[in-house]
């Protein structure tokens, strides 16, 4: 099977996270296709349900590891093409997942056919990266002691290295204030006017974590409500709207992405609770859905990403690195918090990813299946088929 057969059918597979759709149909054809390669030792790690990662190992110390998520986004509605077909037009390769990321996971399952025996070489297929990251945390909670010198995830790159990016810091809070007569605003204390001052005191105290290469962190109010406190019924806070009352209760979801190590989800909340005591507010909820730190892998390692440097030359007669600024959160960095090694992504060129016709280059995903080979053989100890056709 080539390596575009390879994704169509991975496409053909709905992989997004619904009531009735999940990881488990498309990780069971993977299971089953790394079955082919006797070398692996290849298990299942239960994630919740039905749902698991696929970790196949070989023999020896690991050097390279490999890894790419099995999960697509959610369908949506406009499309031009099938989301489900794979269908190639001008050198183009349309559906969900094709770029975001099964022809990267394809890449890396149709390089595998190149060998007669690998060793050194640990592979990680995994659930729910792009909903709350259940996979890799998963992983990275087992006991492994390590995994390899260098890890690369499959994620779209147009074929450049990523090595850093932002980390992720999602929070929900609510305060309390004082409500009182609209018309004598002294006689109470505003949440509402109160919760967006602290977003003035959290962006100002923000700059100061700047970092070189990714700037200062991102600050984003993701949701806001608030008014006069009405009781809450099943979790349901249900708030008044006269405009005779002041607000004495505001809540909102602040999504933060942190360009400096030192800057984590304790800080945050701390500085919230010193500029809230001053102000004469009462932090009262305060719920952490993501703290995750920057990553950064160093290009100028000389052990283990010039081997890969040195793969890229060959291939595309250059080495590119992607500007991280505008880049979102990648897992990987769970990763390298875990395994201390530098992690890095690597994926086809393309567009439209979490979009409508979401497609991959179908020459750059050849040369990525013949990259990801070439590594094998340049990190593991590996046997080649002869006069095997690519």
């Amino acid at each position: 099977m080539s390596v575009i057969k390879l994704t169509k059918q991975l496409i053909s597979i709905p992989s997004y996270l619904s009531s009735k759709t999940n990881e488990k149909i498309i990780g069971d054809f993977v299971f089953s296709y790394l079955k082919q390669f006797p070398y692996f030792k290849i298990k299942k790690q239960k994630i919740d349900k039905k749902r698991f990662n696929i970790i196949a190992e070989t023999s020896d110390v690991p050097r390279l590891f490999l890894a790419g998520h099995l999960d697509t986004v959610e369908p949506k509605q406009g499309w031009s093409k099938n989301q489900f077909k794979g269908i190639t037009k001008n050198g183009k390769l349309y559906g969900l997942g094709s770029l975001d990321t099964k022809s990267g996971v394809a890449a890396i399952l149709d390089s595998l056919c190149d060998f007669k025996k690998i060793s050194n070489l640990n592979l990680l297929f995994y659930c729910d990266e792009e909903y709350n990251f259940k996979g890799m945390k998963k992983f990275i909670a087992s006991p492994k002691k390590k995994i390899g010198n260098l890890a690369i995830l499959v994620e779209p790159t147009d074929l450049k290295i990523w090595n850093t990016h932002r980390g992720l810091i999602e929070i929900y809070f609510s305060i309390q204030g004082k409500s009182g007569h609209a018309a004598d605003p002294k006689s109470g204390k505003n949440a509402i006017d109160g919760i967006t001052r602290a977003f003035v005191d959290l962006q100002n105290r923000l700059e100061k974590f700047t970092d070189p290469i990714l700037g200062i962190p991102s600050f984003n109010i993701a949701y806001i409500r608030g008014g006069l406190y009405q009781g809450n019924r099943n979790g349901n806070i249900k708030l008044g709207k006269e405009g005779n009352n002041i607000a004495d209760f505001a809540e909102a979801v602040i999504d933060i992405r942190p360009t400096n190590q030192k800057l984590r989800v304790k800080k945050i909340k701390a500085w919230l609770e010193e500029f809230l005591i001053k102000e004469g507010y009462k932090l009262l909820n305060f719920s952490v859905r993501h703290d995750f730190a920057p990553l950064y892998s160093d290009s100028s390692n000389p052990s283990e990403l010039k081997i890969l440097e040195k793969v890229l030359q060959k291939n595309l007669g250059k080495v590119g690195y992607l500007n991280p600024s505008k880049k979102g959160y990648g897992d990987g960095q769970l990763l390298q918090e875990k395994f201390n090694i530098p992690v890095i992504y690597l994926g086809p060129k393309g567009a439209n990813a979490h979009g409508i016709d979401e497609w991959v280059d179908i020459n750059s995903l050849k040369k990525l299946r013949q990259i990801f080979s070439e590594l094998i053989a340049s990190y593991c100890k590996t046997e080649h088929h002869h006069n095997l056709p690519l």
